[in-house]
């Protein structure tokens, strides 16, 4: 019995939308051990059983994610923009050093051979002929955390999974120590800023 409430365990805590929905009560226990049961090996009637006692209250984890979002602050930026070039990294850099000293928030990643920045769409427009891809007009959501989120697991995931769920893409994803920085398409920024204010509070 120990190894099938292990196997239970395992299988729901992978399943953050499952778990969420046996806390509230909308799951149909039966239909969910015979998924474990197909899945697992395991009996059918142990899993079930497993399903009936296991305790889905709040753990530690689940706890400190919450208090850590609860302390977190969401901040908007309108008018971004992305731009990706794979050539003249070296100007991408000069007009991010521009927009440093015009006290202007500029983003710039590298990977391999490909650059990515996310600035205001004014920036973006210097480095247009370098590009080639540019989102333009994006929202920029800024999540600023407690410094704790840097040794909790599952902070981000937490945020992720609602954006999933709400058929959100995320154009650009970063985090620079505390501040975790999605990038949404215009279109999505009331539902995102919904959501997350949600998260919030």
């Amino acid at each position: 019995m120990r190894g099938v409430k292990e196997v239970v365990r395992r299988y729901i805590d992978r399943k953050w939308h499952i778990k969420k929905c046996l806390q509230e009560g909308l799951i149909n226990k039966s239909a969910l051990a015979r998924e474990i049961s197909k899945e697992s090996g395991a009996s059918f009637q142990a899993v079930l059983m497993s399903l009936r006692r296991i305790n889905l209250g709040k753990n530690e984890l689940d706890k400190n994610i919450e208090r850590i979002l609860k302390s977190s602050r969401l901040s908007v930026r309108t008018g971004m923009g992305i731009a990706i070039g794979n050539r003249n990294l070296n100007e991408a850099l000069r007009v991010m050093m521009e927009a440093y000293e015009q006290g202007e928030e500029f983003h710039l990643l590298k990977q391999s051979n490909v650059w990515v920045a996310v600035a205001p769409m004014s920036y973006i427009e210097k480095l247009r002929e370098y590009c080639f891809k540019v989102h333009e007009n994006v929202v920029e959501l800024v999540i600023r955390s407690p410094p704790e989120i840097e040794e909790t697991p599952g902070v981000l995931s937490e945020i992720l999974n609602y954006f999933r769920s709400e058929g959100i893409n995320i154009l650009e994803f970063m985090s620079c120590w505390s501040d975790t920085i999605l990038v949404v398409d215009k279109k999505y920024m009331n539902r995102a800023v919904s959501i997350i204010e949600e998260l919030l509070s």
